[in-house]
């Protein structure tokens, strides 16, 4: 029963070691946010994801990306220790501490680790299937993604999950599903390190970020203490948690610095899941188009040689990391015929269809996303924030919204609204639909809103502080 975590051990470390050596090729800033065993698992993660896309269209298999990723892991452990092995040791002592203390605290999730996966459909059999085809064709392989007879597994989602399921297994020598979906436990612990030192940045206390730490992965659905929502394969959780991170990075008040992880974050869920390219997609889209704006309309417009100097290796990091990988597998798809099957697009802009839709299906839908949206507990987040806003009106500064606490309502409402044209435009039964995903399509808006209690949290303890230290102040000149 235990021998499926070797070759995840394994993965892991591989993923970690040649994910430094990406970073270390993109000369970034020695930063904290980055540069520790979560931003490198990342990295490597979709450096590994790359790799095997090209399988499909360059005639290698996965044995043979798994020894390249083992060379360039061994290369960048060499440099790494060459630069200085104490300030290694020094780096990595406290990623290894909280790699021991999740596991202590959380051992439940390797539990749901060796439980077997189902044997009928669900929203994971999906993910251990292609990771399957991908391990049994040595790589992405028509013989499997054309196949007519599999048109039920969504060929043509994103196959982060399945590649990383693959290599695994390529690891170990046969297919085992604990090993299988293993390294999504690693995969909990990196979210939950990049989460925590995000609280740090921000300026929360020990106390107050570990509160908010735990409070995020134990309460609503995605409670990572009934962990078969991370550890199990359900991507939705996978894609959702990065966003979320990728919003707490940005509105850090040093935001360049963080650039880099909120990439990484954005690329990690654009390539997990179809909806989270898409999320990624509209946000460059808006956030393009809002800095375009701004600088535009400035006295001074910049020249494009000083924007490349300023911003160009973030851009090449974002193309690099999630435009390539998003790029090649709709290259492969588009080049063999592989579509979804909900067709939202055609069915949106055909003449008449989206109106008929929305008055045969609009109250049902509603209905049904409000029911579970409850279901996940995001009522009570939302009770939440207005306590938070209502107790923050004390003070002068905390009456209006800061811009990231609207945005990330914006987005918050853009996550529902997402979902309700999804099923309200599905071909399928609405309901049985909704039954079978809509309860995992909502947890992005879920945590987004806990995102927003986050910044109204942030908003009543600055307040508080500057009475704290009046307080103390006056204690002092009174004795």
């Amino acid at each position: 029963m235990t021998a499926w975590w070797p070759p995840v051990v394994l993965h892991v470390a591989v993923c970690t070691a040649a994910g430094g050596t990406l970073l270390a090729a993109f000369r970034l800033p020695r930063d904290a946010l980055v540069h520790n065993w979560a931003g490198c698992y990342l990295a490597g993660q979709l450096l590994a994801l790359v790799l095997v896309l090209s399988t499909g269209f360059l005639p290698w298999r996965l044995p043979a990306v798994a020894m390249v990723l083992l060379v360039v892991a061994a290369a960048g452990a060499w440099h790494g220790l060459r630069r200085g092995r104490a300030a290694v040791r020094a780096s990595w002592r406290g990623d290894a501490l909280c790699l021991a203390v999740a596991a202590l605290l959380f051992p439940q999730l390797v539990l749901a680790v060796l439980e077997l996966p189902p044997c009928e459909w669900d929203a994971r059999s999906i993910w251990l299937f292609h990771g399957k085809g991908l391990l049994h064709w040595g790589g992405v392989s028509p013989a499997f993604f054309t196949d007519q007879r599999y048109w039920w597994s969504s060929l043509d989602y994103p196959l982060l999950i399945p590649a990383h399921a693959a290599l695994c297994c390529t690891w170990r020598g046969e297919w085992q599903d604990q090993t299988a979906v293993g390294f999504l436990l690693f995969d909990a612990f990196a979210f939950a390190r990049l989460l925590w030192l995000l609280l740090r940045r921000r300026g929360l206390g020990t106390v107050a970020a570990l509160a908010v730490a735990v409070l995020y992965f134990a309460q609503g659905t995605p409670s990572l203490f009934y962990g078969e929502s991370y550890v199990t394969g359900q991507a939705d959780y996978h894609y959702a948690t990065p966003l979320a991170l990728a919003v707490l990075a940005l509105a850090l008040p040093a935001a360049q610095r963080s650039v880099p992880l909120a990439v990484l974050l954005a690329a990690r869920a654009a390539t997990t899941k179809s909806e989270g390219a898409a999320y990624v997609l509209a946000a460059t889209l808006v956030a393009a188009a809002w800095w375009a704006a701004c600088h535009w309309r400035g006295p001074q417009r910049p020249r494009v040689r000083e924007l490349l100097a300023a911003h160009g290796r973030w851009l090449l990091l974002a193309a690099c990391c999630a435009a390539l990988p998003v790029l090649l597998w709709s290259a492969w798809k588009l080049r063999h015929g592989v579509v979804g099957g909900l067709h939202l697009f055609a069915r949106a802009t055909a003449p008449g269809l989206l109106w008929e839709m929305l008055v045969e299906r609009g109250a049902v839908v509603a209905r049904t996303l409000a029911a579970m949206l409850h279901g996940n507990h995001t009522t009570w987040l939302l009770l939440a924030w207005l306590a938070l806003f209502a107790m923050a009106r004390r003070g002068g500064a905390a009456r209006s919204l800061r811009p990231a606490e609207r945005l990330t309502l914006l987005a918050t409402a853009g996550g529902i609204c997402a979902p309700f044209a999804t099923y309200v435009l599905t071909p399928h039964d609405a309901e049985y639909h909704m039954a079978t995903s809509a309860a995992r399509l909502l947890f992005l808006p879920h945590v987004l809103l806990f995102v927003a209690c986050v910044f109204r949290l942030e908003v009543l303890l600055a307040d508080g502080r500057p009475a704290a230290a009046g307080a103390a102040a006056g204690a002092a000149a009174g004795s």
